[in-house]
């Protein structure tokens, strides 16, 4: 008994720990349009970038820089049609995928081709 009461301790420690950090994939993401992007971790900073979509370890599409607070807004300033995935890491390097989703169609192109910009309700732009 104690044998099983231990394993199944073990189990659901590391299935906690595979769970962070974790970021959401968000329903969709529009070219050019605010999408809200919530994530959860116990040791922050944490640090946001996007890759391309299923590619994990390839090198970033656009880095969000550290973010210290969940959810935070991003302005989307990828092509659409272009699948992408989040890559999340925090403060101890540990990293986790959103699943790949596709940017979205949209007739506004301005914010192609600049940086990006992210913000918090509580903390304004970053």
């Amino acid at each position: 008994m104690l044998f099983r009461t231990s394993s199944v301790l073990a189990f659901v420690a590391v299935a906690i720990a595979q769970a962070d950090p974790s970021i959401n994939t968000p329903a969709a993401v529009v070219q050019c349009q605010p999408a809200q992007i919530a994530f959860t971790a116990t040791r922050t900073p944490v640090f946001v970038s996007i890759i391309p979509g299923g590619n994990p370890g390839a090198a970033p599409l656009v880095d969000l820089g550290q973010q210290n607070a969940s959810p935070f807004t991003w302005t989307a300033n990828v092509t659409q049609g272009t699948p992408i995935t989040f890559q999340i890491r925090d403060s101890s390097g540990a990293v986790a995928y959103s699943a790949p989703i596709i940017i979205q169609p949209n007739s506004d192109s301005s914010c192609l081709g600049t940086q990006s910009s992210t913000s918090t309700s509580a903390s304004g732009s970053s």
